[in-house]
């Protein structure tokens, strides 16, 4: 049987070129075998100071964290650029609304003819102006142990440029029974009938340390808005874990402020119509504590009725600082 011819090779193409000699081929076999035993060297080398590098590292991240317990420098630095752009969006509201309530030396506020809450040290009944007034605006049925906020319209509501007085406006505010008026129990602690409520700043901050000793609660935001604003019924803001979560949500007090500077409030409040941010359980911070006082005064004051858009934004600021004053554990003796 005849042998096949083997094939000729092809031709190469005028475009292709001669196969090229790796480096590889340009060493004799001891030279190859150096050069891998110098790679496997410096891969080892690599190793040990990547090992060193991520020792140091542990060692320092463990060294800010007995420093800073449970916090990181990274979420510091984190939850301070959002409380400066939080500081910015709330500074020209506040400085709108601060000359409404600032108490000078003296006892004089530009925006009353006296200060905070009254410099008369007797009593005063509400005349029947106020009285009816109250009653058209704040018109509010408590069924079942739950808040139903008032829904009817009224008749009578003065314009939105109507004037505002702080005092006038939370003396008939603790005055009308079931209402949701603000401290009617520290009334109580100063033994006087409900309309029976007007006392200075010097009676005020007094009762305020009655009802403290005198009261069993907590100490949290929760439980303190609870007794003081919402008496037996549930605060409008929902449980304690929501309220908690909605003071982790981010820009939540430039939001508050704004539905309250506009000429109504949204049909839908705020907090309700959010996602809350899950957020830790264990958290006591300062900045959450801030957040959790603003949204439980915006509860309350986004359904009251106001003589004008300017009216509602003060009283949100002054029931804050109020909540503040009332927020620290009772005293001892």
């Amino acid at each position: 049987m005849p042998r096949r011819r083997a094939a000729s090779p092809r031709p190469p193409d005028e475009g292709e070129s001669a196969p090229k000699s790796g480096w590889k081929d340009k060493l004799t076999a001891q030279q190859l075998n150096r050069k891998r035993a110098a790679d496997r060297l410096l891969v080892r080398e690599n190793r040990n100071k990547a090992r060193q590098t991520i020792a140091s590292l542990q060692q320092r991240v463990e060294l800010l964290s007995s420093q800073q317990p449970d916090r990181s420098v990274s979420e510091l630095l984190v939850e301070n650029k959002t409380l400066e752009a939080e500081r910015d969006n709330l500074r020209i509201p506040w400085e709108d609304a601060h000359l409404l309530f600032e108490v000078r030396p003296g006892g004089s506020c530009p925006g009353a003819p006296t200060t905070l809450l009254s410099t008369t040290t007797g009593t005063q009944s509400i005349d029947a102006h106020t009285r009816a007034y109250v009653e058209a605006s704040l018109a509010v049925t408590i069924a079942s142990g739950h808040d139903q906020r008032p829904q009817a319209e009224v008749n009578h509501e003065p314009g939105l440029n109507a004037p505002f007085n702080l005092i006038t406006e939370l003396d008939f505010r603790m005055a009308v029974p079931n209402s949701p008026s603000p401290f009617p129990e520290i009334c109580a602690a100063l033994q006087r009938p409900n309309l029976e409520s007007n006392f200075s700043d010097a009676e005020f901050l007094e009762a305020i340390m009655i009802w403290r000793s005198n009261t069993s609660y907590s100490g949290s935001v929760y439980n303190v808005s609870s007794r003081l604003f919402h008496i037996h019924r549930p605060p409008s803001c929902g449980p304690r874990k929501r309220l908690r979560n909605l003071a982790h949500t981010r820009g939540i007090l430039h939001l508050l402020v704004q539905d309250l500077e506009a000429s109504e409030p949204s049909s839908v409040p705020v907090c309700d119509s959010m996602v809350p941010t899950n957020a830790p359980e264990d958290d006591d911070s300062l900045a959450t504590t801030k957040r959790e006082l603003a949204i439980a005064t915006y509860g309350e004051v986004r359904f009251w009725k106001y003589g004008s858009r300017l009216g509602r934004i003060v009283m949100f600021w002054v029931l804050y600082r109020i909540l503040t004053v009332c927020l620290p554990p009772p005293p001892s003796a």
